[in-house]
């Protein structure tokens, strides 16, 4: 059992170091492609540049664009591996979407003399899909036609509805086919075909493992067909996506449970859609800034990393950051209606917004104002012009700070309200939370809607309050101290397992044993021995 233990806490270990290298690799990437890519959209838009040298300009910013889509499709392919990887899908229109990829290899095509076309039975086909995910299949598929299609041949990009009503997007091509040795071994991970026809460069093969994991993440089945002699074909099909308070339904025949059983226990599907739908991928970050030029910039510079919103004056910020509880917020100082400091102090002072760091900008070198900023809360104080990378920095150093304070507080919940030291609003807002969850132990109805409520806060402010505090959802908060309070019980001697199981709130004792052996490392029993 020792030896199991430290087997297990190497694993882990090991992943986390895994998580934090690809983490940080895509980070510094990141930060030079951010500042390639700004001043390129900068030289472009000027009206007088001669014609080679915009050419010339749109082959760096397509290059750099493709290798920024490299960076996060290798960030979410370890996402993928750890199965810390989640969908997040948005209602959208598939087909203009596909066909924005498709032209992306139109000048490959030329170069090559490949007979490219795109067809689609209509012009418009609403769905629900993640974007993101579903740009690394299109992309991926695209990319292995092109690598194994030789010059003067065809490839043609089809998307429709087919009968059963689930969208069908397929990559045909007449290049030199699969052998029926390979076509059941190729979405295998790191398998390698014979590339001696290989045209283009030859790839990781990681990618059409990754696009099948993709695909399944969206409820969906990818297949190849060939002949073995000439030509391919590559068809993905996706199912509708109803999205509802619940978090995500895949419907149709397919339905896929199959999928989502194998990823999350039945019993446990709120806790986990939760996450599925109010979860971002990305950092949430606002920017208050009344100068439409510099707000724009500065949105260019953090969205290939963050997910960035945006407000116009602090009344504006304010209202956004009540609403949407960002992971940071980046103000300037000098607007109309409510200034950036005026807007700190409101934001540092309610419960709802207390923990957000909060960068001030300004053009004003008055160290008042400095030294203002900073009393009123503020965490970075950055005089205009600043340094774009230097920005980048602050805010991830920010965001890091912020989750070593998350793993703090995590800990914190472990000992219960009774040894809980009260000094900022977060430890305020804990204390009486675990309180609650306290008070409602035993009730195995108590849960994540009925939390926020007596929070006063809506469910998806608490969701997001909570996850920047501790990293958890309302759920993982309330089973982490039922089965904290299950081990106490089990400590003391005078409760069996099935005994403790219920006095915490446990109906299903299946799903006790499994939560309790992740969380301690050993079942139940074990544990009272």
């Amino acid at each position: 059992l020792l030896l199991s233990n430290m087997d297990r806490k190497q694993e882990k270990k090991l992943a986390t170091f895994k998580e934090r290298l690809f983490t940080n690799i895509s980070h510094e990437f990141r930060t030079p492609l951010t500042l390639i890519l700004g001043p390129l959209d900068d030289l472009l838009q000027r009206k007088k540049l001669e014609v080679p040298v915009q050419k010339g300009l749109r082959m760096v910013q397509k290059q750099s664009k493709r290798m920024l889509r490299m960076v996060n499709q290798l960030l979410d392919f370890q996402k993928a591996e750890a199965g810390s990887l989640m969908l997040a899908p948005q209602p959208g229109e598939i087909v203009s979407f596909c066909y924005d990829i498709f032209t992306l290899f139109i000048d490959e095509a030329q170069r090559r003399n490949i007979d490219y076309t795109f067809e689609a039975e209509e012009k418009y086909l609403s769905w629900t899909f993640d974007q993101n995910k579903l740009e690394i299949i299109v992309f991926n598929m695209l990319s292995n036609a092109f690598k194994f299609t030789p010059n003067g041949e065809s490839i043609k990009v089809a998307v429709k509805k087919n009968n059963d009503q689930f969208c069908e997007i397929s990559v045909q091509d007449t290049g030199r086919g699969i052998h029926s040795t390979e076509i059941d071994l190729i979405f295998d991970r790191f398998y390698r075909g014979k590339e001696k026809d290989a045209t283009t460069i030859s790839g990781t093969g990681i990618g059409l493992s990754f696009v099948k994991e993709l695909t399944e993440l969206h409820g969906g089945t990818i297949v190849a067909e060939s002949n073995g002699v000439k030509g391919s074909l590559f068809t993905v099909t996706l199912p509708p996506v109803v999205l509802n308070e619940n978090g995500i339904n895949f419907s149709g025949e397919q339905n896929s449970s199959q999928h989502i059983q194998t990823n999350l226990n039945s019993m446990n599907m709120q806790e986990e859609n939760d996450q599925v739908n109010l979860e971002h991928e990305q950092p949430i970050i606002l920017v208050v800034e009344d100068e439409s030029d510099i707000q724009q910039y500065i949105s260019d510079i953090l969205s290939p990393s963050f997910k960035v919103i945006t407000a116009s004056n602090g009344v504006e910020g304010l209202e956004k950051a009540l609403e949407f509880i960002p992971d940071l917020i980046v103000s300037d100082i000098m607007m109309p209606e409510m200034d950036g400091i005026e807007l700190c102090k409101k934001l540092k002072s309610d419960k709802h917004t207390s923990h957000i760091p909060i960068i001030l900008l300004t053009a004003l070198s008055d160290m008042n104002h400095h030294v203002q900023g900073i009393r009123e809360g503020a965490d970075v104080y950055l005089p205009k012009p600043f340094n774009s990378q230097l920005l980048l920095v602050h805010i991830h150093n920010l965001i890091n700070s912020r989750n070593t304070l998350k793993e703090l507080y995590a800990k914190r919940v472990f000992l219960g309200s009774g040894n809980f030291e009260i000094k900022t609003f977060e430890e305020e807002f804990l204390f009486k939370l675990m309180k609650l969850v306290e008070e409602n132990i035993s009730n195995s109805e108590f849960n994540n809607d009925e939390l926020a409520n007596l929070m006063y806060m809506s469910r998806s402010t608490f969701y997001r309050k909570l996850k920047a505090v501790t990293g958890m959802s309302g759920n993982e908060f309330i089973r982490t101290a039922r089965l904290n309070y299950a081990a106490k019980l089990l400590e003391s001697g005078n409760y069996a397992v099935t005994e403790a199981a219920f006095e915490a709130g446990f109906n299903d004792i299946k799903y006790f044993r499994k939560r309790f052996q992740d969380q301690f490392g050993v079942n139940p029993s074990e544990y009272k021995k």
